[in-house]
């Protein structure tokens, strides 16, 4: 048999391939259930903090529909609610995407400051029009990639309280370095952690942050159908609904909490 033939049977049979068609799969089933929610949500957000939210038809580096249900990152709910009811006066979103956070949060506190950084032009754009559409762009100041001048930067900016939000891919290995960046020792901060990109993270920010902040951290959970919001006879299966709220994670994921001991007051 020809070398080429062989290598493409090795490849059939392998692991990598067999795992890619279930991806696949699973891709077209969160497709399917996606358009399912789309059909039954009117264009806005079902529940969750930001629920009433009017949501474009994409998303990105994230699935949409557990957005759309206001499943999306979940174990946080509560922590969201406590974040608005201490009516921080600036959010610093590091990641914003198409603006998920940045504009639910613009319009759950009307008097508040946003400054969002994505590095994708795609997901600027997005943000701008999820902000023109939820009536909250004079709230929200829109910028590129984040670097430890920009955010030195941002922080040099009057503000009573501040809450940093930071799912960076990675890069808060080297954002949040209060070494480099001071004042990020008095402020709140609630960290993605991508251990898949930094396997000691956890420790490294528990390493620059455990003298000045009380830690928290909040692990991600499986889905059940009971976490379904919506409860139509019919339209989705229990294997639908669980497909819906699907996350598409590589792992289990983690979020740290960070709050100073300290306040800052300016």
């Amino acid at each position: 048999m020809p070398a080429a033939a062989l290598n493409g049977l090795r490849f059939f049979y392998s692991p990598r391939y067999r795992m890619g068609r279930r991806a696949a799969r699973l891709r077209r089933r969160i497709e399917a259930a996606g358009q399912k929610v789309a059909d039954v949500s009117s264009g806005r957000v079902l529940k969750g903090p930001f629920q009433g939210m009017k949501y474009i038809q994409e998303s990105v580096c994230s699935a949409l529909p557990p957005k759309i249900l206001g499943t999306y990152e979940m174990e946080l709910h509560a922590l969201i609610e406590a974040i608005v009811a201490g009516c921080p006066s600036c959010i610093i979103d590091i990641g914003a995407a198409e603006g998920f956070y940045a504009v639910g949060f613009a319009m759950r506190l009307p008097k508040i400051r946003v400054i969002a950084f994505e590095s994708d032009p795609h997901g600027r754009k997005l943000l701008f029009q999820l902000a023109s559409m939820n009536g909250v762009t004079e709230s929200i100041e829109l910028q590129g990639c984040c670097s430890l001048e920009a955010l030195e930067k941002s922080l040099a900016t009057p503000f009573e309280s501040c809450v940093i939000l930071c799912d960076a891919e990675g890069a808060e290995l080297e954002l949040l370095n209060p070494s480099r960046v001071p004042m990020l020792a008095r402020i709140s901060m609630l960290v993605e952690l991508h251990p898949w990109v930094h396997p000691d993270i956890k420790a490294t920010l528990k390493s620059r942050f455990n003298a000045s902040s009380t830690i928290t951290t909040i692990e991600s959970r499986v889905r059940a159908t009971s976490d379904f919001p919506l409860n139509i006879e019919g339209v989705f299966s229990d294997q639908s609904k669980l497909d819906c709220m699907n996350e598409l994670r590589p792992c289990q994921m983690e979020w740290m909490w960070i709050k100073p001991k300290k306040e800052l007051s300016i």
